[in-house]
């Protein structure tokens, strides 16, 4: 599994793991056309027509706690003008009281999803997972992870992720049939490290494994790479992780702005 990490690791794959998400944000963000990126006033804010999160956010926070009081209320100004603005806080980022902040300003907590890390150590892969090559492959790849994650979207809603995802620079790794995957996961990748995905297995296999094997092919893929991994999750799914090696980073929430909250 594995190894421990130890503080100053800890600190360094906080950081990692937060700009890797920051950048396959941006990576599928970009991929819908039509939308904006700016790295200005210590965050990045993406903007575009499609109505998904990764299309309409900010995040990344870089400030010095004097700023941060003007920054949200920057922000709820253009949450105000985009309804959709979905703002993400991860642990790392300055001031970590950021939270506070936008809670004050009117904005309410939606989800929070758990960063979890692992360094590598020697494992060998269980499955062969083919990298999803043309766009017929990626595509249908990516509609099969959409419609994992996003069921209760609508089929709208599905589409754009999937696009997005399918003509993105990521790569996207699926078991089974190329055209009707047992299971998909999409990988980013940094120098820093890879960010595991959307890692789903088809409704009526699971239990059975493949989840697990998937997983453990894309640990070794980060040893023979010498990056650690990294990958965001719901608490329900913490235990699953650090079963096989994966420890707690911190946490990333995302809040959109209420106009009914009192502040």
């Amino acid at each position: 599994m594995g190894a421990v990490l130890e503080h100053d690791s800890v600190e360094t794959l906080v950081q990692a793991a937060r700009r890797c998400l920051l950048k396959t944000y941006e990576d599928l963000a970009l991929s819908v056309p039509g939308t904006s990126v700016s790295h200005e006033n210590g965050m990045m804010l993406l903007l575009g027509p499609a109505k998904v999160s990764f299309c309409c956010c900010a995040g990344g926070f870089d400030i010095e706690e004097g700023g941060t009081e003007a920054l949200v209320l920057e922000l709820r100004r253009l949450a105000i003008d985009h309804p959709g603005l979905t703002v993400y806080a991860a642990s790392g980022d300055r001031p970590s009281s950021i939270t506070h902040y936008l809670e004050k300003a009117g904005f309410r907590s939606r989800m929070a999803l758990q960063q979890l890390g692992w360094f590598p150590s020697k494992i060998e892969p269980e499955i062969d997972m083919q990298a999803a090559v043309g766009q017929v492959q990626r595509t249908a790849a990516a509609m099969f992870m959409s419609s994992q994650f996003f069921s209760g979207s609508s089929k709208d809603y599905r589409k754009v992720v999937s696009l997005a995802t399918a003509n993105s620079s990521h790569q996207i790794w699926s078991c089974g049939h190329a055209h009707a995957p047992a299971g998909a996961v999409m990988t980013a990748h940094t120098e820093e490290c890879i960010g595991i995905y959307n890692l789903c297995v088809r409704d009526n296999i699971r239990g059975e494994g493949l989840g697990t094997r998937m997983l453990r092919t894309l640990m070794n893929m980060a040893y023979t790479e010498r990056l650690p991994a990294v990958l965001q999750c719901e608490e329900s799914l913490v235990s699953w992780y650090t079963r096989q090696g994966f420890q707690r980073l911190g946490e990333v929430r995302s809040f959109r702005y209420d106009p009914r909250m009192t502040f």
